[in-house]
């Protein structure tokens, strides 16, 4: 039976929290205590965790976007993110119209030193020539929090709170963090006024950030942002596509927003 969805101008202002929120989980960090720790002691942990993600040489990022209203959550898109900074510099970016695992594909874009590929259909794709610059922007776009910790109002530490994957299928209890703060501490979302938005925050045994949870509520809906961080400075191994799959000129681009355009690149 399929589902029936927010009403469209409910389901508008979710997808605009959403955005919100992506922004805050893609550009910002950290206070409360518990689990033995003190509220300096967490912050600090929080903050080199997050710094150690984002000087991290390779990663793969998953971002998970789901809304919610009257208690039925609803999946609604994910990003998969790989970085790889060995020369030359790489980058994959997939789109999913529901969640990672189980979603439908419909958008890739990889990049390879200065020249990047988009995805216009099953075995298409198309070529553009990117500057040093714009590379940089898609390589960091997920990984640079240090404003996030700053900005955190309150911070509890629990210890076994969490768990995370180290090592092929075998799970390790780890301390979990929870934070606050309102979403007009962040730069972008100053529009969002008050707004409560909740943090978690897992870190594993070398002090590496491995999920951070971002949850807002406004008005009874409610929207969250997970991202999950995994294979931490292991090679990536990207690979452009084969040159028989490539479809017309490759197109000269400066800016994310022409990238965008053209490879038609959005979150949910």
């Amino acid at each position: 039976m399929a589902r029936r969805g927010p009403p469209r101008g409910r389901r508008t202002a979710l997808l605009g929290l959403l955005a919100a929120l992506a922004l805050v989980i893609a550009g910002c960090g950290g206070g409360g205590d518990s689990g033995g720790e003190s509220e300096s002691a967490s912050r600090r942990k929080l903050e080199v965790a997050a710094e150690k993600v984002s000087k991290a040489k390779s990663l793969r990022l998953s971002l998970a976007f789901e809304i919610e209203e009257d208690g039925d959550p609803e999946e609604i898109g994910c990003l998969d993110l790989a970085v790889d900074t060995a020369k030359p510099e790489s980058v994959d970016l997939m789109f999913f119209d529901l969640n990672c695992a189980g979603g439908v594909e419909s958008n890739e874009l990889i990049a390879v030193g200065h020249r990047a590929w988009g995805s216009t259909g099953p075995g298409s794709w198309r070529e553009a020539k990117i500057t040093p610059a714009l590379l940089h922007e898609l390589s960091d776009e997920q990984t640079d929090f240090g404003e996030l910790m700053a900005a955190a109002e309150d911070i509890t530490a629990t210890a076994e709170g969490s768990a995370v994957e180290e090592g092929e299928g075998e799970f390790v209890d780890v301390t979990g963090y929870s934070f606050e703060a309102p979403a007009s501490a962040f730069p972008g979302s100053a529009d969002l006024g008050d707004l409560k938005v909740e943090f978690e925050a897992t870190l594993d045994h070398r002090g590496y950030l491995r999920e951070l949870v971002v949850h807002g509520e406004e008005d009874g809906a409610g929207a969250t942002v997970t991202a999950n961080y995994e294979r931490i400075d292991e090679p990536q191994e990207i690979e452009p596509p084969s040159k028989s799959e490539v479809k017309g000129p490759a197109t000269t681009i400066d800016s994310r927003e022409e990238l965008d355009a053209l490879f038609g690149l959005s979150t949910p």
